[in-house]
């Protein structure tokens, strides 16, 4: 009767090297992308930010079966409707308070939010008058 060797240091420094490796490389992968896209400067330093009003859930369409309201390029006037925030099935509206393009959205359709989240990001258009 034989009895099973318990294993050394050595080969589970090995296998943990090994199967770590994929994730090494996707990290590695990520940290070079993130890093590609934040070396850039800002397009403009006058931008603000869309926020929601409250926590829920965000509402992106207008109505069901449409598109977004705002997707990155966007142009957006004081009052433009961007979105909504359901909370007990009731919508609370979101409205632009400036004049600019949107840059960056931070949500999705039909995800939570929570107040003072930053929604969109709008590049102020030079010589807008004050919201």
């Amino acid at each position: 009767m034989t009895t099973a060797q318990p294993l050394r240091h050595p080969q589970l420094f090995v296998w943990a090297l090994i199967c770590s490796l994929p994730l090494l490389l996707i990290l590695a992968v990520l940290t070079r992308i993130a890093e590609a896209t934040t070396d850039h400067p800002p397009v403009s330093s006058a931008t603000t930010y869309i926020v929601s009003p409250c926590s829920g859930v965000f509402v992106a369409k207008s109505y069901r079966d449409a598109g977004d309201l705002v997707t990155i390029g966007s142009k957006v006037e004081p009052g433009t409707f961007v979105g909504s925030v359901e909370v007990w099935g009731r919508l609370h509206p979101i409205r632009s308070t400036v004049r600019g393009t949107v840059v960056e959205v931070f949500v999705f359709d039909q995800v939570l939010v929570t107040p003072r989240q930053a929604l969109f990001k709008i590049q102020i258009e030079p010589n807008s008058p004050p919201a």
